[in-house]
């Protein structure tokens, strides 16, 4: 029973953080920077197990990216799913991470530098 419950906490927990980001990015403007504790020109990957943002290792920022889609989105709407390369290419959307810049993160923070990340 207790395992169930903590299940089914887990699940409406990240369906919860799954719907914010959705309905954050609306009001979201990329030629804004915003206040945070995240590198805002960083690109960052979530950790959908710990429900964690880390800051990746490679592709690290927006410029190093070479798929056009990703590059498209996450300047556009700050967020992205999908793979890439250690190069930055497009490598599909089977069981794909999403991807973000540090500036959208700062962003759903609401600039709050009191909030803590594992940034690098």
């Amino acid at each position: 029973m207790k395992i169930l419950s903590f299940l089914i906490l887990v699940s409406l927990l990240f369906g919860l953080t799954t719907l914010a980001c959705a309905e954050d990015q609306s009001g979201y403007n990329s030629r804004h920077k915003y206040p945070g504790i995240y590198k805002s020109d960083r690109l960052y990957q979530l950790d959908n197990k710990e429900s964690v943002w880390y800051g990746s290792k490679r592709p690290k920022q927006l410029h190093n990216l070479q798929c056009d889609e990703a590059i498209r989105r996450l300047r556009a709407k700050g967020s992205w799913t999908g793979n890439l390369s250690d190069q930055g290419k497009c490598l599909g959307t089977s069981e794909a991470p999403t991807w973000a810049t540090g500036n959208y993160l700062n962003y759903l923070n609401g600039g709050d530098a009191a909030k803590q990340s594992n940034q690098e």
